[in-house]
């Protein structure tokens, strides 16, 4: 994180950062684009005017560069320790350095002269347009929800995600500052990721604030992980959104197959009594400010605690 910092103030070069990589970089430096998630046409738009492009620790895989689509200036120069990476993207490198990320740019930053002289460029502008992303348009009450979270939990607090529709737009509406403080299941898309992968980030950061993100569905795969939380005293706070359905793969259901769908309804417990039943608090909200201030509650409370957050439910089949 500090050497990709100090290698990029001293190029005076904008830095974009990989889902997998968020916290690697400051997302609200002067610098930062923010972080690759869905097509951005005004991020690439800006990418089609660079000349080079310096990729540490990724390996630019379909996901990032949405099967080839980002466009790529001609010079590319990547560093990563897996020297496979440096093929896997089709992409051509003009020069590839099999090094440990870290080393690489401290290394790069001693052969670097101080005092280069910025270009003129559109930095400022592309960080003015990304402020408000395409996902905020696609699903501004993911935005709400996201912003409310960001304004309540502290720099150093982590954010874990589950595959659910709010976790989508985390990744471009959830800024974060310090590494090692959000999680996806990037590769795997697994349901029920978040409250074990929460339970573990408390474990090993028991001072740092945890905040798990689920659906309903999700949340259901591993809800029994409460007992866990309770038998450890872990203060993992577990936002369980609640619309009654595996919305996201209606959605998708119903975008494909003209508006039908099939087999997506739960029949969900009431998530505060399931979490009052393991001796976690637990109450219910329906709005961010809501949210924010049940957050907000959990916190300060220090134990393990579930929010459900009630959204309307997914239309009858």
């Amino acid at each position: 994180g500090a050497d990709v910092k100090a290698v990029a103030e001293r190029l005076h070069a904008p830095v974009l950062i990989a889902q997998t990589g968020k916290g690697a970089f400051p997302e609200s430096h002067r610098l930062s684009l923010g972080c690759k998630n869905r097509r951005d046409e005004s991020l690439y738009d800006f990418l089609r005017t660079r000349d080079l492009l310096l990729v540490v620790g990724c390996r630019l895989g379909s996901r990032i560069t949405e099967d080839g689509r980002m466009p790529f200036p001609d010079t590319i120069i990547q560093v990563d320790q897996s020297a496979a990476s440096f093929e896997a993207h089709g992409q051509r490198v003009s020069v590839a350095l099999h090094a440990d990320a870290s080393e690489a740019m401290k290394l790069l930053l001693a052969a670097l002269p101080a005092g280069l002289i910025p270009s003129h460029d559109s930095v400022a502008r592309i960080r003015e347009l990304r402020q408000a992303p395409q996902d905020s348009v696609n699903d501004p009450r993911s935005a709400g929800i996201l912003h409310a979270l960001r304004r309540v939990l502290p720099t150093d607090g982590v954010l874990v995600n589950d595959m659910t529709m709010t976790s989508y737009h985390a990744a471009t509406l959830f800024p974060v500052d310090v590494p090692r403080s959000f999680m996806f299941p990037v590769y795997f898309g697994t349901l029920g990721f978040s409250m074990p992968a929460a339970i573990g980030a408390q474990l090993a950061c028991p001072n740092r604030p945890v905040v798990s993100l689920s659906g309903d569905g999700g949340f259901l795969f591993t809800a029994e992980e409460l007992s866990t939380a309770m038998r450890e005293q872990l203060p993992v706070v577990a936002v369980v959104f609640n619309d009654t359905s595996y919305g996201a793969i209606d959605g998708h259901f119903r975008q494909n197959f003209s508006g039908r769908s099939v087999d997506v309804s739960l029949h969900n417990p009431d998530f505060v009594a399931l979490g009052r039943a393991f001796g976690a608090a637990a109450e219910s909200v329906t709005d961010p400010d809501g949210l924010a201030q049940a957050v907000a509650r959990a916190l300060h409370r220090r134990r393990p605690t579930v929010i459900e957050y009630g959204l309307p439910p997914v239309p009858a089949q």
